[in-house]
């Protein structure tokens, strides 16, 4: 697991899985049943304009515990390495695919009330798939309009504050799939 060191400080990516691994976790996810993804907004307005995706919620079992244990080894040698921040946990990961048009407009992964394991601190995105255009996951260090392409690579993962906003531009052609967790913790001080 080696630390690619990025051009901005607010963020790491890490390499977790192999092309295989990607394969494997798609192919089980995708047999898990997918719902479109989520948003809290004013009812007046149309949820797809934010949030175009599919998505399942998964707690660990026999078959994914490997993922999860991957995953927790990253965040924790991110957290101890760079953020440093008070974390005790999560308790399940998302999986989220974008087909064609589809999208996650700007957002910020903070919510207003906590999870068993407190508020959300660090967000993870991990990219498992390769094979569409678009869908670029963008960070958002102050002015949107220069936003930071992160150029993901597949089986990297993101690691960054969860309060840092950050967007999937629409993908144009195939299907970009992804896994999102969130460490959550005490609430900031």
């Amino acid at each position: 697991m080696q630390n690619t060191r990025t051009v901005i400080d607010v963020y790491r990516t890490y390499k977790i899985f192999s092309k295989d691994e990607c394969k494997e976790i798609c192919k089980f996810f995708d047999n898990c049943g997918l719902e479109k993804g989520a948003v809290v907004i004013p009812s007046n307005e149309d949820p797809e304009y934010y949030r175009k995706s599919m998505v399942s919620f998964h707690k660990p079992v026999k078959e994914t515990v490997w993922i999860f244990n991957k995953i927790n080894k990253v965040l924790s040698k991110a957290n101890q390495d760079f953020f440093r921040f008070d974390l005790t946990g999560y308790d399940r990961l998302q999986y989220t695919t974008y087909d064609q048009t589809s999208h996650y407009n700007w957002h910020t992964d903070t919510i207003p009330t906590q999870t068993v394991f407190g508020h959300r601190k660090l967000s993870i995105s991990i990219l498992l798939s390769e094979d569409f255009t678009g869908g670029d996951f963008l960070i958002n260090l102050g002015n949107q309009d220069d936003a930071h392409n992160t150029n993901l690579a597949l089986g990297s993962a993101i690691i960054f504050p969860s309060y840092i906003p950050h967007s999937v531009i629409p993908v144009v052609s195939g299907v970009r799939k992804s896994i999102v967790a969130w460490a959550c913790g005490p609430q900031f001080k």
